[in-house]
């Protein structure tokens, strides 16, 4: 301990003497200022000692600092919910494992953790079209509310209204005209028949009904529409010519008969039609019972795929082989 007090002074007393001759040169140069021996060293010991507390007190103030910017870091990465703070945080990770600072560390585990979990439980997009689900519920939902306390009143008016039409349009049927059996678009649907807009005219000329005579016996007809199958062409002729067989036609005036229209007795016993009429039926497939025979058995699909696969990659090469071989046969 007595070698370590003596290590410690020696430096004390070189800076004196340092001190002492730069003291010296000063009241050479100013020559007016005398201090004694004593008094240069009480200075020398206050500005040691002034010099120890300022030492001390910036350690403490960088403690104090580092503290205050782990602890803004921390907060400012609280507020931080991007996928990016993954980069952040291991880049903190890897400064505080250099540096050394256990709450640093221990921060920077925190929010790798928690952006893993915030990654596991994000929101995904929603599937198809489906519209993004964002809420707007602060409406007065009473100024949008629609009653149906007049429903039992409307139907009393539809019903009436419908009478008023039957009464208008007698003696034609109340469904209106006689459409066509089509089938539906797309391959979702096209397995499905439903009525149509109207008859084409290939379909109005087959059954042997003018096209201008069609509407006013109560058949629709659709210009535009062209018959793509020879089934539903028949289906359609088939149609009308049973529409046709059971058709009243009423004169314009009853003391005038032309031709075309129907005999008196006919007349008579007519009555509107209400409701559907010639309704669209979809037949049902059905099934058959086959028994499966040896040929059936024996039949290979997949190698017969194979080679009519093989044959339509050789059928151009083999026409042209065949083409030359005739050549050489012709010389």
């Amino acid at each position: 301990m007595a070698q370590e007090v003596e290590e410690e002074e020696e430096p004390q007393r070189e800076r004196t003497t340092n001190y002492q001759e730069n003291e010296g040169d000063h009241e050479e140069n100013e020559g007016d200022h005398n201090v004694c021996e004593g008094e240069q060293r009480s200075r020398i010991r206050m500005k040691e000692t002034t010099m120890r507390r300022k030492k001390r007190n910036t350690k403490e103030e960088e403690a104090l600092w580092r503290n205050r910017t782990d602890a803004h870091i921390f907060i400012s990465l609280l507020h931080f919910r991007d996928t990016a703070r993954f980069i952040l945080v291991l880049n903190f990770a890897s400064y505080s494992a250099s540096e050394g600072g256990l709450f640093f560390w221990f921060c920077s585990l925190f929010f790798w953790i928690r952006s893993a979990w915030d990654l596991i439980r994000a929101k995904t997009m929603v599937k198809h079209n489906n519209v993004i689900p964002n809420g707007h519920f602060r409406k007065h939902w009473q100024n949008y509310v629609k009653t149906w306390f007049n429903q039992p009143a409307r139907k009393t008016r539809r019903r009436l209204a419908r009478q008023k039409k039957a009464v208008k349009i007698f003696p034609r049927p109340t469904a209106g005209p006689l459409r066509p059996i089509v089938h539906g678009q797309t391959l979702k649907y096209n397995m499905k028949v439903r009525g149509g807009r109207g008859f084409s005219l290939e379909e109005l000329k087959a059954a042997g009904i003018p096209k201008k005579l069609a509407p006013t016996i109560g058949i629709a007809v659709d210009h535009r529409r062209k018959n793509r199958s020879l089934e539903s062409l028949q289906a359609n002729v088939q149609r009308l010519k049973t529409y046709k067989a059971k058709l009243v036609v009423f004169p314009r005036r009853a003391h005038k008969v032309k031709a075309g229209d129907s005999t008196p007795e006919e007349l008579a016993n007519a009555t509107q039609v209400q409701g559907a009429f010639l309704p669209i039926v979809r037949e049902k497939p059905t099934v058959e019972l086959v028994k499966v025979t040896d040929d059936m058995k024996a039949f290979k699909a997949y190698y017969k795929l194979r080679l009519e696969r093989t044959n339509k990659r050789h059928h151009g090469a083999r026409l042209k082989k065949a083409a030359e071989a005739e050549k050489e046969d012709k010389k």
